[in-house]
């Protein structure tokens, strides 16, 4: 039984080997549609346990703890990122946001709030290891391999691949949204507000396992 993790990591990777962003070997899946590469090179990462056969166990956590902090960070940034410039193409094309499904409060302000925070956060987090005293190549490298990585891999993409980033105005907003239209349009239930929709579930969950209630 594998975890989550393991679970996303394999279906990401499979992914970007779908985009054409990692090895087409890694497109291959068995008869029952696993991505068999994917899942042996996400699994392959928890031999990285071995280490503390050599060090302590406690050292080899931090380093673990240390690169998945800053990479879980890193992906928050994307995300805000990914929104601002979604945000930005919206107004660009004069889409209101009133006119998509769901709108947030203060959406804006919070994506560019979150990115000040986790940008702040993924440089600062390893601050102690610039004293002269603490200093050591192990410790810079745990704690800011994903800045390192992610400064490399992305610049290096869009030379290797000759890409450019999309502009405001060519982004598609649109992609399936007709076919998600027009299924939508095929459904005759009465929309509901969420609670009362979430109500109905759990009465409905509840009946099922404790059968109708007597009167």
């Amino acid at each position: 039984m594998t975890s989550p993790s393991s679970y996303c990591a394999t279906r990401a990777l499979y992914g970007l080997a779908l985009n054409g962003q990692a090895p087409k070997f890694f497109r291959q899946v068995t008869r029952h549609g696993i991505p068999i590469w994917c899942f042996l090179v996400s699994i392959a990462f928890s031999c990285l346990s071995f280490l503390q056969v050599s060090n302590g166990s406690g050292v080899v956590l931090t380093w673990l703890v240390n690169i998945i902090t800053a990479a879980q960070q890193l992906d928050y940034i994307y995300m805000c990122i990914t929104y601002l410039r979604f945000k930005r193409a919206l107004d660009v094309q004069g889409i209101d946001r009133k006119t998509l499904p769901y709108v947030g409060w203060h959406t804006t302000f919070c994506a560019w709030w979150g990115l000040a925070g986790c940008s702040f956060v993924v440089i600062m987090q390893g601050y102690q290891v610039f004293y002269p005293a603490l200093w050591s190549v192990g410790n810079f490298f745990t704690w800011y391999c994903m800045l390192i990585v992610a400064a490399v891999f992305y610049p290096g993409w869009k030379l290797f691949k000759r890409t450019k980033a999309v502009k405001s105005s060519e982004a598609d907003l649109v992609w399936e949204r007709p076919v998600i239209d027009s299924y939508e349009a095929t459904l005759v239930d009465e929309k509901v507000p969420f609670y009362r929709d979430v109500w109905r579930m759990a009465t409905e969950a509840f009946s099922k396992q404790h059968g109708p209630s007597e009167s």
